[in-house]
């Protein structure tokens, strides 16, 4: 990435305004390109209103540092009162002053253009780029050298708001300069070189009615623009930036074509065949290419049989350079999509989610981890988790139930599943759960892999235990509830009537969890009246003994029956 080190210096209040009048728009103008410098990732020394002391002071300061940090370039702002003094361009100082003959005092209080020139040219080799709003007018004055020409040193640009001779326009309060404000208009311009920044400044300037134009001298070899895509999150990566986008990358090589026929089809064999082709030809392919291959990977990843090809001994084969560009894509598939734009929580891959995290803890791909990292370094607070050592803390609030009392398993009545102040209770899916089952949804609904997800349960569990969404009151009502609509047959060949009275007694022996539903099932008595063929005959305290078995699901508030796959009566004994 290019080092670029900027000081800025703004002057509205002269300590003599009867010489110098207070400037309406030179500190505003100043601040105003210290902020885009600082977005353009470019270090701002910074200097507003400051005594002649204190901008010499911060002038060492940037030279010194230009000395230090041997930035790529360095750069030079002013904006401010200036004059042309025996026709050297300075720049007036917050205390300079005039004598009684009507000449400019600036001895001491003025940076002469020359000098700055050679001080930054002096303090390393550097592109040193000088841009000065301020007049050009000429005057009588004392100044330190009697310098009548201009001198720019090799690898110097100098831009000034006007021509030799001339004003320059402040502007409104509040607003900008003419230059400073057509200037803003385009320096954040990508790969906009310095020659056509100014170029464009000029015509905005002419554009807008103004007679004031700008004029610059180069003495440059290299090429430089402002913002040069450090903007981009993709600046300074190993990849150009057309691979980070599916929608404009096409594979044109016959080798990545047959890969990606291969890692689509369902058939293992060929699959296999695709990656040890990828293996014995990588040597060919370029690290963008590979890119690309690791993103058509993940879209066949749900895909059982290349699921077994993401490990870590497979992948290592396709190291390139102590890189490995092919899981890089990869794991860039997993957090962006084709139009390069983050998926958010909607992370890709969510079924192989643990093999990636266990390879990202593997040295082998500390550069791949590192790469991730540095891209998702501006969606932290967008996706679930970002490959590392981080652990989510989930916690899991139960109850354990009062209605089952199984003696080799616990029934747990889920509370809470709370997760960065947030309750996740509406998330689950299911009506029932083990604490395994539990764990693979918060998984899967976070989008957080095992290795990452920490879960702290406020009761000790057991493996066996069941867990379930709401506390079930009433198993005895769905017995009650299934007797008052279905008349058992074996009444009817007992040659008997009936009349149900409800249930007496309910017990649940054995609950379990399949596929996300409660299966519960144990014993019950119910009390009838029975009428014999002669309907005078009634016996009026019988009772029967059952057994049941049914599934259960919980929503809309209630528990309700799935299917009775089980409810049966003892009626030989009437």
């Amino acid at each position: 990435m290019m080092k670029v080190i900027a000081l800025v210096v703004g002057i509205d209040n002269y300590s003599h305004p009867e010489f110098f009048k207070a400037l309406k728009c030179a500190v505003s103008d100043a601040k105003a390109v210290a902020g885009v410098f600082s977005q353009l990732k470019i270090e701002v020394i910074e200097s507003y209103d400051e005594s002649d002391d204190e901008v010499r002071t911060r002038l060492d300061e940037f030279t010194n540092k230009i000395q230090d940090d041997m930035p790529d370039v360095a750069v030079f702002y002013f904006a401010g009162h200036g004059e042309r003094p025996n026709l050297q361009d300075c720049l007036v100082l917050k205390d300079a002053l005039r004598n009684p003959n009507g000449e400019t005092v600036l001895l001491g209080h003025c940076l002469a253009v020359n000098n700055v020139m050679q001080q930054m040219n002096g303090a390393g080799n550097q592109m040193n780029i000088l841009i000065l709003d301020a007049c050009r007018n000429e005057t009588r004055g004392t100044i330190l050298k009697q310098e009548t020409s201009l001198k720019v040193p090799f690898q110097t640009f100098i831009a000034y708001s006007t021509t030799a001779g001339c004003t320059a326009s402040d502007g409104l309060a509040g607003g900008h300069s003419p230059f400073t404000g057509a200037l803003l208009n385009h320096i954040m311009t990508e790969n906009l070189k310095i020659e056509e920044l100014f170029k464009q400044t000029r015509k905005d300037m002419l554009a807008s009615g103004h007679k004031q134009y700008s004029w610059d001298y180069s003495c440059l070899v290299n090429d430089f623009c402002f913002n040069h895509g450090q903007l981009s999150r993709h600046y300074g990566s190993t990849y150009s930036f057309l691979t980070f986008s599916r929608a404009k990358y096409t594979l044109k090589d016959l080798i990545c074509k047959d890969f990606v026929i291969g890692i689509q089809s369902e058939n293992e064999n060929k699959i296999d065949r695709a990656m040890k082709n990828l293996v014995s030809q990588k040597n060919v392919l370029k690290p963008e290419d590979m890119f690309k291959l690791g993103r058509c990977m993940l879209h066949a990843s749900n895909n059982v049989f290349v699921a077994k090809f993401i490990n870590t001994t497979k992948l290592s084969l396709l190291n390139m350079d102590k890189r490995n560009p092919f899981f890089d894509g990869l794991l860039y598939e997993m957090f962006f999509d084709e139009e390069d734009k983050c998926r958010g929580k909607n992370i890709a891959g969510i079924g192989i989610l643990d093999a990636i995290a266990r390879i990202c803890d593997s040295p082998d791909f500390a550069s791949s981890l590192a790469f991730i990292q540095k891209e998702l370094e501006s969606f932290k607070d967008q996706v679930s988790f970002v490959p590392g050592n981080e652990i989510h803390t989930v916690r899991l609030v139960l109850e354990q139930s009062e209605i089952f009392e199984n003696k080799n398993k616990k029934v747990w009545v889920i509370k809470g599943v709370d997760y960065k102040g947030d309750n996740l209770y509406e998330t689950l899916e299911q009506t029932a759960y083990t604490y395994q089952n539990l764990r693979m949804q918060i998984r899967d609904n976070l989008r957080i892999p095992f290795r990452n997800l920490g879960i702290k349960v406020n009761e000790n569990i057991e493996k066996n235990d069941i867990l379930i969404v709401e506390e079930l009151e009433y198993v005895d009502s769905f017995i009650d509830e299934y007797y008052n609509i279905h008349i058992p047959d074996e009444f009817d060949e007992l040659g008997h009537h009936y009349e149900f009275c409800g249930v007496d007694d309910c017990v649940v022996n054995e609950v379990e969890e399949e596929e996300g539903l409660l299966v519960v099932s144990g014993t019950f008595t119910i009390s009838v009246v029975v009428y014999y063929d002669d309907e005078e005959e009634v016996n009026n305290d019988f009772s029967l003994d059952g057994v049941y078995r049914m599934t259960l699901s919980y929503g809309g508030n209630k528990w309700s029956v799935e299917n009775y796959e089980e409810i049966k009566l003892d009626t030989p004994s009437c």
